[in-house]
């Protein structure tokens, strides 16, 4: 079987949630499959793939991105059908590259990573062998777009927002009309598609984590009483609109009280490209910004717990996963932890105010054993569930069953 895989972005460095769910699935799947990946450059980076992490692939082929949000961009993001963040990645030269491949050989399936490639959804239809298309989507965006336009206190951008969800579920209905299986992160993303009325057969292929690179990080004795270690993180991509809006929020509101309450504790806030306004934070009590870091695991190791205080956002939570097989404890919103087979009390602490996350604090700093029984559960959930190996296994059996189908009418 030959497959392409397609996608916004280039793989490496491994270190966004995205880069994560394109590299492992495209690579569960190449153990099924010739896969050849195509995918935009990741910004200015112009480092070549890996060896090793291009060695599952047939091919990697990357296209140079044009610049994101342009004035042209957002105005036609208005004006067309299209929203802007699909006009972004629907380029001249990703059209041009997909008709040559297609002149050199024939896929038994195409794999599309989420709405923003729906651009190309009809070449991909059209192409010589009437590949089946297998859509991926990370989160459903238009949810996404339309929670972020609720909370945006600006009426021009809140109606730009607003106007750009509307879209989305133009983009995403044309996608879904054009594909032939639908897969999606969690159960509460099938259920609300399939009360949307969407008639293709919907798959749930669970966001993961690569458990063995958390097997062999050495665990403090005393993470429960956090004496050598009082900090907290969140951890996340600081380029991510959800992610600046959740932690601008804890610090501004939560942290100046949490602090007080408890004046020996630190926040890490650790992730890539955090903008001014996340830069600023570093000059409040306590607070630390690492900016982009070459391994989040060291951070995992030295924290009492990993904080996910999303406010808005979708899909399922990587950053989580990895907490949970770095057996790191998580506090979380209830929305931080949307998707996940994780239960409050169980395998993580829900935390909605203030006074909540003090009380999570306290608890994982004073109950050594309530600690240990939360590191346990949710290290056994992701074993379980959420091991790469596991999620990927049936994604094989998804494109080879799609090929031998008929498309539906």
């Amino acid at each position: 079987m030959r497959s392409l895989f397609l996608t916004t972005r280039q793989f490496w460095p491994l270190d966004t949630g995205g880069k994560l769910r394109d590299f492992h699935l495209a690579r569960q799947l190449a153990a099924h499959a010739q896969v050849t990946y195509v995918c935009f450059r990741d910004g200015n980076d112009t480092s070549p793939c890996p060896p090793d992490l291009a060695a599952p692939f047939a091919r990697v082929i990357v296209l140079d991105r044009p610049p994101q949000y342009t004035k042209t961009t957002l105005v036609r993001g208005l004006l067309s059908r299209q929203p802007a963040n699909v006009i972004n990645y629907t380029t001249r030269e990703m059209s041009n590259a997909l008709r040559q491949l297609f002149n050199e050989q024939r896929f038994d399936t195409i794999q599309v990573e989420n709405v923003f490639m729906s651009g190309y959804m009809q070449l991909l239809r059209d192409a010589p062998g009437h590949p089946r298309i297998i859509t991926d989507w990370h989160n459903i965006e238009s949810e996404l777009m339309a929670r972020y336009a609720a909370f945006i206190p600006n009426p021009a951008k809140r109606f730009y927002a607003s106007e750009t969800a509307r879209r989305l579920r133009f983009a995403e209905a044309d996608q879904i009309r054009l594909s032939d299986i639908l897969l999606v992160t969690s159960s509460r993303e099938r259920d609300a598609l399939v009360k949307q009325g969407v008639h293709i057969p919907i798959h749930i292929v669970e966001n993961g984590v690569d458990a063995s690179q958390f097997e062999n990080i050495e665990h403090r004795q005393d993470k429960a009483s956090g004496k050598d270690n009082p900090n907290i993180i969140f951890v996340g991509s600081m380029d991510y609109h959800a992610n600046v809006d959740a932690v601008l929020e804890f610090v501004t509101e939560s942290w100046p009280t949490i602090r007080a309450a408890q004046p020996d504790l630190d926040l890490k806030i650790v992730g890539r490209r955090p903008p001014p306004s996340i830069q600023a934070l570093a000059s409040r009590p306590g607070v630390i910004v690492t900016g982009s870091i070459p391994d989040v695991r060291p951070f995992y190791r030295g924290a009492i717990a990993s904080i996910v205080p999303l406010r808005i956002g979708g899909g399922t939570r990587l950053k989580i996963l990895e907490a949970f097989a770095a057996r790191t404890p998580v506090i979380s919103t209830t929305l931080g932890a949307e998707g996940l087979a994780a239960r409050h009390d169980e395998h993580l602490l829900i935390a909605e105010t203030t006074s909540d996350f003090i009380a999570a604090i306290t608890k994982l700093r004073t109950d050594a054993k309530k600690c240990t029984a939360l590191i346990n559960a949710g290290h056994s959930l992701v074993k379980s569930i959420y091991d790469w190996p596991v999620v990927g296994r049936d994604l094989g059996g998804i494109h080879n069953a799609a090929r031998t189908s008929s498309r539906a009418a």
